[in-house]
């Protein structure tokens, strides 16, 4: 994304309590000021407002734990502001020098220079469900692991499950039944099992407000396109929207892989050509997620009552795009699978590939 020009440009180096700022004229060799202010919009939005007086103001700082809402503050607020991607911002190889001062010099020179990448913001709702699909993430994953202590503790004290399911009714009612000798065990057992029970519940009941949340006007119909493809159900689907938001700003599908971290790493020098493992890059979060659809790949699909009535509602175009994707995606898991790889290495090349099918039934109009 180009950064549009102006006259000021602010590098704003921002934490929890105070904000460094620095200040540059368009052609200025040093900052006109260099300033520590509270992490305050008042005082932050009086300071350029002073600034702007005298030409275009255009501020920024890095993307972090602060998030995005002193930028949306100051957009409001009438200055523009933009949040930049750290990773992508230049840095000196022999520099050894690092303060908030610098620091925030740096981003009005990078900004000036027109070197700073644009992180898209995403409205305050688009936020708002980002964070509930994450939380749900990490409520599953803590679950998992729960899972996992309360069957380590059962097995270290040869308690053996004899039936076919792990974690179904029958599963549960036996962990229920449990009864050993030392209280101090049978309280152990009976915590971790209802720490499980507290997480899947967590779970089942976001799992509602997400389908609640995929059905609103702004979100439905995106949803619905990407159901379509195999291995993508709700969840996945919402993740996808509320995390990357306008799939447009990817010119191609293989910027949309990058953006995941899907795309192969390079050393090359010469006449030598080197390329390595995934970059990993960008969104872990849709990362492993696309990763976990890409499993289903492995066998050829099938029709059933739950995709006819999944792809319901849909044009003809979409459905040959998805059957496309999957005939494609399976030969590509048996190729892969065929020639020794390991597993894991055919989903992930699978999984990339999905991404570029992903980008392609949110751009193209046709469909």
């Amino acid at each position: 994304m180009e950064m549009p020009e102006a006259r000021w440009y602010a590098g704003l180096d921002v934490h929890k309590d105070t904000v460094s700022v620095a200040v540059m004229e368009r052609f200025a060799a040093e900052p006109e000021l260099e300033v520590v202010k509270p992490n305050r919009l008042v005082s932050l939005s009086r300071l350029l407002a002073e600034f702007a007086k005298r030409g275009e103001v255009l501020a920024g700082y890095e993307a972090g734990p602060t998030g995005y809402g002193l930028a949306r503050s100051l957009r409001q607020a009438g200055v523009e502001c933009c949040v930049l991607a750290p990773g992508k911002l230049p840095r000196a190889a022999l520099e050894r020098v690092k303060t908030d001062r610098r620091d925030a010099v740096k981003l009005a020179r990078a900004l000036r220079a027109g070197e700073a990448v644009k992180v898209r913001i995403p409205t305050a709702t688009e936020e708002a469900v980002r964070e509930y699909v994450r939380t749900r993430h990490e409520l599953k994953l803590a679950g998992a692991k729960a899972k996992n202590r309360l069957q380590a503790v059962l097995l270290r004290h040869d308690l053996r499950y004899g039936g076919k399911g792990q974690w179904t009714k029958a599963h549960w009612r036996w962990i229920q039944g449990i009864r050993v000798e030392h209280p101090e065990l049978q309280e152990s057992i009976s915590r971790r099992a209802d720490t499980v029970a507290y997480f899947d519940e967590q779970v089942r009941q976001m799992d509602g407000q997400i389908k609640e949340c995929a059905a609103r006007p702004s979100f439905m119909q995106q949803v619905q396109r990407l159901r379509y493809l195999k291995g993508i159900g709700t969840y996945t689907a919402l993740a996808l929207i509320s995390e990357v938001g306008d799939f447009r700003r990817f010119p191609t599908a293989r910027a949309f892989m990058a953006f995941l971290g899907l795309v192969p790493s390079e050393h090359s020098s010469g006449p030598r050509r080197r390329t390595g493992g995934i970059t990993k890059t960008g969104n872990s979060f849709l990362r492993a997620l696309l990763i976990e659809a890409g499993w289903h790949y492995a066998y050829p699909e099938r029709s059933s009552e739950k995709l006819r009535r999944k792809r319901r509602g849909q044009s003809g175009r979409i459905a040959a795009y998805a059957a496309r994707a999957s005939e494609r995606l399976h030969r590509v898991y048996c190729r892969l699978s065929f020639r020794r790889h390991n597993g894991k290495v055919a989903v992930v090349a699978v999984a990339r590939e999905l991404a570029g099918f992903v980008w392609g039934i949110m751009t193209d109009s046709t469909l």
